[in-house]
């Protein structure tokens, strides 16, 4: 395998990835964002046509700046804003401002370096000259959103961030918090169903924390803070989770009394005047039709996190398989070469004529664990730990070790049948791709079962995401020489079938095990 070929391929598709997400989620200063990843492609594509040797340098040269550097920069400012380090926040903001000067960039800038201060007054000036500095309205009504939700003036929030079209991810999560802070909950789950599907990160968790808290829902306020909202400070999480066994129990002694201590010994003021708010608020009453709403977000909540809940160290059927592919490979470097086509043949490669000839069967599952080359290798155990992750979270260690074993040797026979009656080339194959590709047929059926139960537009942007990587792979494995298209495509396709029959099955196995139990 090319080693060059392979990772330029691979950028290429995360710039195609990247470009589409932010097609979808329209961000501020996404044309940039789109366009930058337009000029990798494009680079890309003119080398591969013109001079193939330059085809990687051509790629990386402008992936680096362009894509690589804002990708960090974007990571660490995710996890400054988690942190709530005003401080850093600011430093990165003014740092990408400087490296890309574009004006959505210079915005962010400006409000990050505004809001770090900690002094309300000093805070609400800042805010102030920044509203009088900027010239579009969008960026006003923001920064006036800011300073009246600062001010604990939650109508003038709201009317503020309703004025604007601007598709800040800050405001659409203030928005949602001012619609619960002024009682409307039925219009701020409403506003939280239009755009969980372009929120992300932090901002996704918090539009979650919102509207959780105001529905009085402690514990999934309390999953979120030990989860995606963890590094939260503490009063933060005190303050959130007071404010929710508030809106659970106005009687709740204990919760009163926690906000009545971070009225007093916060280290912000606006979070002293913010409990001392919270104190007072009447919960309004809920309809049965809103609680139902947010109990299938909570479920939903549930559902995801259990997929993160499982520690690497517990992956018992990915980690083993890893481990098994690691020997081979190595006993495969041992006793000669991994990239000596005869000597894979010897440790048991799959090629046709030593089936059909010599009824050497167990061909079918030596091949699914020996690749050619440490490229290959890391490729697929990559890819073998991501799906391996997603399936056994869900299915368990046991299922996830049969469903693979069952896609790498149907995969093989798939394989050698294409190539026995003539349909596809005859050659030497190795490699665990079928058998991944299997887990990501399965993992792609209990994709769709969760969107065809629950019709959640999250559901099926997870599975709109899929197809699209899927696509992408089908376009690279027919450039890339050497690639079994028909062993990916044999894989998903039996990993398809096997998903579907366990999220037909497993609901039922589950009810048994339940009614056997009482």
């Amino acid at each position: 395998m090319d080693w060059q070929l392979f990772v330029a391929m691979n950028v290429m598709v995360v710039s195609v990835v990247v470009a589409l997400l932010a097609l979808r989620l329209r961000y501020p200063g996404y044309p940039i964002v789109v366009a930058s990843h337009g000029i990798v492609l494009a680079a890309g594509i003119l080398a591969w046509w013109f001079r193939p040797t330059w085809f990687l340098p051509a790629v990386l040269i402008p992936f680096v700046p362009v894509v690589g550097i804002p990708a960090l920069l974007n990571h660490l400012t995710a996890r400054a804003e988690k942190r709530r380090d005003t401080d850093s926040l600011a430093r990165l903001a003014r740092l990408t401002a400087w490296l890309y000067p574009t004006r959505a960039g210079n915005f962010a800038a400006e409000l990050s370096l505004a809001t770090r201060h900690s002094d309300d007054a000093t805070l609400d000036a800042a805010l102030a000259a920044l509203e009088a500095a900027r010239t579009s309205d969008d960026e006003r009504a923001i920064v006036q959103a800011l300073r009246a939700a600062y001010r604990g003036d939650w109508p003038a929030a709201l009317a503020a961030a309703e004025r604007t079209d601007d598709p800040h991810l800050m405001i659409r999560a203030l928005k949602i918090r001012a619609l619960g802070e002024c009682g409307r909950l039925d219009d701020m789950v409403q506003a939280y169903e239009t755009a969980k599907t372009r929120q992300v990160g932090g901002h996704a968790a918090e539009a979650l924390l919102f509207v959780f808290a105001f529905m009085g829902r402690t514990e999934a306020v309390e999953r979120l803070l030990r989860g995606a909202l963890k590094a939260y400070p503490a009063e933060t999480r005190n303050f959130w989770i007071a404010r929710t066994r508030l809106r659970a129990n106005p009687g709740d002694t204990a919760a009163a009394s926690m906000l009545d201590q971070l009225a007093v010994s916060s280290s912000l003021e606006r979070s002293r005047l913010a409990a001392a708010r919270a104190r007072v608020e009447t919960p309004p009453p809920l309809s049965p039709d809103l609680a139902a709403t947010v109990a299938a977000i909570d479920a939903r909540l549930v559902r995801d996190q259990a997929r993160h809940a499982v520690p690497l160290k517990r992956l018992y059927a990915t980690l083993l398989l890893i481990a098994l592919n690691l020997v081979v490979f190595a006993y495969s470097e041992w006793t000669g070469s991994s990239e000596d086509m005869r000597h894979l043949w010897t440790l048991g490669a799959l090629w046709p004529p030593s089936i059909t000839l010599r009824g050497e069967w167990w061909r079918l599952a030596t091949a699914t664990a020996l690749h050619y080359g440490p490229l290959h290798l890391a490729a697929n155990m990559f890819m073998l730990l991501v799906f391996g992750r997603l399936v056994e979270t869900r299915l368990g260690s046991l299922l996830t070790g049969l469903l693979y074993a069952l896609a790498a040797v149907g995969s093989s026979a798939a394989v050698y049948a294409l190539m026995r009656y003539g349909i596809a080339d005859e050659s030497v194959l190795v490699g665990a791709s079928g058998a991944i590709f299997g887990l990501v047929g399965v993992s792609l059926a209990l994709d769709v079962k969760d969107w065809l139960v629950s019709r959640d537009r999250l559901d099926r942007a997870r599975v709109g995401s899929l197809l699209v990587v899927l696509g992408l792979q089908a376009v690279i494995d027919n450039l890339i020489p050497n690639v079994s298209f028909a062993g990916h495509v044999s894989g998903l396709v039996i990993g398809l079938l096997l998903g579907g029959a366990v999220a037909l099955l497993l609901p039922l196995i589950q009810t048994h095990k339940r009614m056997s139990v009482r």
